[in-house]
């Protein structure tokens, strides 16, 4: 793959990180009677600061950040989806 295709790639990994901490953030809100919702909220968070990091260093890191970064957003998705389970109540 080329230098250029890796960057745009990037780059749009960016944006989905931010797409997707804005909408987590928003259903955490909407979730507020679930005592686990502090964890959607917090997995938000997180994509919202990736997303940040990696549009800050784009394009000059856009070889190796996009590995990275997803492995660290796909291990907060787990442990809020993971907590969340947990911690919702049976019926």
């Amino acid at each position: 793959m080329t230098t250029e295709g890796v960057a745009i790639l990037t780059l749009i990994l960016a944006g989905v990180f931010v797409a997707e901490g804005i909408f987590c953030i928003m259903t955490s809100f909407s979730m507020r009677s679930n005592p686990a919702w502090i964890w959607l909220f917090l997995n938000g968070l997180a994509a919202l600061v990736l997303g940040g990091m990696i549009y800050s260093k784009w394009p000059s890191d856009a070889g190796w950040v996009v590995g990275l970064m997803y492995g660290i957003q796909s291990i907060f998705t787990g442990s809020a989806f993971l907590m969340l389970g947990l911690r919702t109540e049976k019926k």
